[in-house]
């Protein structure tokens, strides 16, 4: 493969008009030839973004099967909503020879995406699920602060959001956002989960509440506010025995922008980094370097389909535990 890798998106609404085609464009190398979507006004959309930002004459096709068998491709990237369809275009590209990146969540079963791991590497290609806040600057200022012993032993974590999402199955779609940003944190896998939901609103909006424990002394929170009437902050606040750090990301950095606050334990002083990256596009393109860097140079892929259904794993035991009323064993789980 040369140093150009050529790309189809299936899919092509608003996730894909608004950070992946910006993104995608950022990067040198990358060609974008090929679009896939039955809605012929999002194809439209996605073609003026493509022109926009210098992608001239992308062949555009209203099912993804077309696109794969007609265009000379190294990877596809997949922005349709989880269920059959997405499931069946990341296993078209795989059966194709082609690597996959997607959209979280990649499955709604997770017996399902067991099978597309293992189809990937049956082919050899990689399957990999955009799950971009890894990148967020200050998401990814509290990991470096954490690997670099400034926390010292990670005690607790709060991640809380108020987005204004409707559905109970949002914990599966936007919470694994968190769960995974956890493990992230963490470095380590959790053992079980108490998760509590009330639906709030007319419009099927709700709160999620998860607790999520961990064989050491590590506590976590996670609280989901898809209820609120404001778009404001999505924040953490993580406790170890050698300090503290609290911060916030942001949708929409003109209105709050986001920083990281350290305070050392035994100190009231606190030194904040004002983050100076956006979430859109940039935490889209941190994660999508890598995946480039994975096909083009053999570099390890980001967030494979094998380690992103530990992060499912978590949301769909929720999910039954909120059902329950009771801790689950993620060991003794069976999704």
């Amino acid at each position: 493969m040369g140093n150009s890798v050529r790309a189809g998106l299936i899919g092509t609404g608003m996730i894909s008009q608004h950070a992946h085609i910006p993104a995608w464009s950022v990067l040198d190398g990358v060609d974008i030839v090929g679009i896939a979507d039955p809605d012929k006004s999002a194809r439209a959309g996605a073609q003026t973004c493509l022109r926009k930002h210098g992608h001239l004459d992308v062949s555009e096709f209203s099912d993804y099967e077309a696109l794969v068998n007609t265009e000379d491709l190294d990877f596809v990237d997949i922005t349709i909503p989880a269920g059959e369809a997405k499931e069946s275009a990341i296993h078209t590209a795989l059966e194709n020879g082609l690597h996959v990146t997607c959209q979280k969540p990649f499955v709604t079963e997770y017996r399902t995406g067991q099978q597309l791991a293992e189809k990937a590497d049956a082919v050899d290609q990689i399957l990999s699920v955009n799950q971009q806040a890894r990148y967020a600057g200050a998401f990814t200022k509290a990991k470096s602060l954490i690997s670099h012993g400034d926390l010292g032993t990670l005690r607790t974590v709060r991640i809380s959001s108020d987005l204004p999402f409707a559905g109970k199955e949002r914990r599966v779609a936007f919470s694994v956002h968190n769960f995974d940003l956890l493990r992230y944190w963490a470095g380590r896998e959790p053992v079980r989960v108490n998760a509590w939901h009330k639906r709030q609103t007319s419009d099927d909006r709700y709160v999620f509440a998860t607790w999520i424990e961990f064989e050491d002394e590590l506590m976590a929170q996670v609280w989901d506010e898809l209820s609120s009437s404001t778009t404001l902050r999505w924040q953490f606040r993580l406790g170890g025995s050698e300090g503290t750090v609290r911060g916030h990301e942001a949708y929409k950095p003109e209105m709050i922008p986001p920083e990281v606050v350290y305070t050392p334990a035994g100190k009231v002083s606190e030194t904040v980094t004002p983050i100076t990256t956006s979430y859109v596009p940039d935490a889209f393109i941190g994660y999508f370097e890598q995946f480039v860097a994975a096909v083009r140079e053999n570099e390890p892929a980001p967030t494979t389909a094998e380690d992103n259904l530990r992060s499912l794993r978590i949301a769909f035991a929720a999910r039954q535990s909120a059902d329950q009323g009771d801790w689950i064993s993620l060991e003794d789980f069976e999704p």
